[in-house]
């Protein structure tokens, strides 16, 4: 069941918006400011080329349930959050950068498409449209390859570009059609949401799993789909095991995000997957999901094997962590206690040095945790005298802050042993 962006409120008016759309409208505010600041670092820096696009824009506006107040859809938070970057990022620079930015919203559907036109004609923004904003009435599939050639020309060697899609059925999802934009623009980013309840109804309720065809986790293993659907937890695990690894190869991602929007009943029925490739990408992404912890919910496990919640390397399947996983304060020291435990294990295991930065790529995926939560792991093994963290240079790294991409990690010519 594909449920419509498109049904109207009272008199014509956009509709109340609802928990998946806060949420991705969060996600997408907090995460641009993240990726403007971490791409316009270096204090040289003159311009900063990017393109944003909105696959499914709609209307542009949405009404608040409570308040009855209007807020901005995603094509106005998108030219809110540059102009605002824009601002914030050259209050602290010496020699101003010009973020050069394109919009581009599509909407097949003609009254949406009407309302959002009419919405940027009477903003501030007025004087972009037609030149950096662009607005399309046509469905996205058909002038996608356009937009991947225009961005191509802008951007040539890299394609910088993030693509808003927000989907809601799994069949809605052209996973050919993102594999295309992850392999023409190298740096592109694709954000995209869809409904996942109905994703395996059809199946019986009498009827075992096929272990043979999806890896799960050990709690999930030998029992009926009835029995599994009767536990929320175990149920949206079964949706995360079953279907990322199909979806992420057919889309072609080397790193990606999976996590489950909060609904207010307190589940997961929207997944917000990132897709792109690039490991700094992946992990503001995830620092995203830990900024907005309101919003999101993660059913497996802390550390770098999470969805497989029992096997966790050092945890004791009597000692079953929580779930779900929410993002918060607790699951920050679970985090941390996991990769404490988990990446001790995985150097002792090496016959050398570890790259740290090809550590964290190797990982990053399997895990909720971020690059700084690695570290604050890291710096306590260095501290207890479990591990060594080397520079380049042979400098010895005495905190998370030192801790670099090119630093290796190795234990100690006389290892202690270790009591978790």
């Amino acid at each position: 069941m594909t449920e419509s962006h498109y049904r109207l409120g009272p008199n014509e008016q956009p509709a109340l918006i609802k928990q998946h759309s806060l949420a991705k409208h969060e996600v997408l505010r907090t995460y641009l400011y993240e990726y403007f600041k971490t791409l316009t670092s270096s204090p040289g820096q003159e311009i900063f080329k990017l393109s944003l696009v909105d696959g499914f824009a709609g209307y542009g506006k949405f009404v608040n349930s409570i308040t009855g107040a209007n807020l901005p859809g995603s094509p106005l938070i998108m030219l809110k959050s540059a102009n605002d970057a824009a601002s914030v990022i050259n209050q602290k620079r010496t020699k101003p950068i010009l973020l050069d930015v394109d919009f581009i919203f599509v909407e097949k559907h003609k009254k949406p498409y009407q309302f959002l036109r009419s919405q940027i004609a009477d903003s501030i923004y007025a004087p972009m449209l037609e030149s950096t904003i662009k607005i399309v009435h046509s469905p996205f599939e058909q002038v996608a390859p356009k937009i991947i050639q225009s961005i191509a020309k802008k951007t040539p060697r890299t394609g910088r570009s993030i693509f808003l899609l927000d989907q809601y059925g799994y069949t809605d999802v052209d996973t050919k059609l993102i594999r295309n934009i992850l392999t023409n623009l190298p740096k592109s980013e694709v954000i995209l949401t869809f409904n996942v309840d109905s994703l395996l109804n059809y199946a019986a309720k009498d009827k075992p799993m096929n272990l043979a065809k999806i890896s799960l986790p050990d709690p999930l293993k030998g029992r009926f789909l009835g029995e599994i659907k009767a536990n929320e937890a175990d149920w949206r695990l079964l949706v995360q095991c079953s279907l990322y690894k199909d979806l992420v190869d057919a889309c072609g991602a080397k790193f990606y995000t999976l996590f489950y929007i909060r609904s207010p009943g307190g589940h997961g029925c929207y997944w917000l997957l990132h897709l792109s490739q690039h490991p700094i990408a992946r992990d503001v992404m995830t620092r995203t999901h830990w900024a907005n912890h309101n919003y999101f919910i993660h059913y497996g496990g802390p550390g770098l094997d999470m969805l497989n919640t029992l096997n966790a390397i050092g945890f004791d399947p009597s000692k079953q962590n929580r779930l779900p996983f929410g993002f918060d304060l607790v699951a920050e020291e679970e985090s941390f206690q996991a990769l404490r435990l988990q990446l001790l294990k995985l150097v002792y295991e090496q016959p050398e040095a570890i790259n740290f930065g090809k550590l964290y790529e190797s990982t990053c995926n399997f895990t909720p945790a971020t690059a700084a939560l690695y570290k604050k792991a890291l710096a306590n093994l260095i501290e207890d005298k479990y591990l060594i963290v080397t520079g380049l240079n042979g400098s010895r790294r005495r905190s998370a802050q030192q801790i670099k991409d090119d630093d290796l990690i190795e234990r100690p010519r006389q290892p202690r042993f270790f009591f978790p």
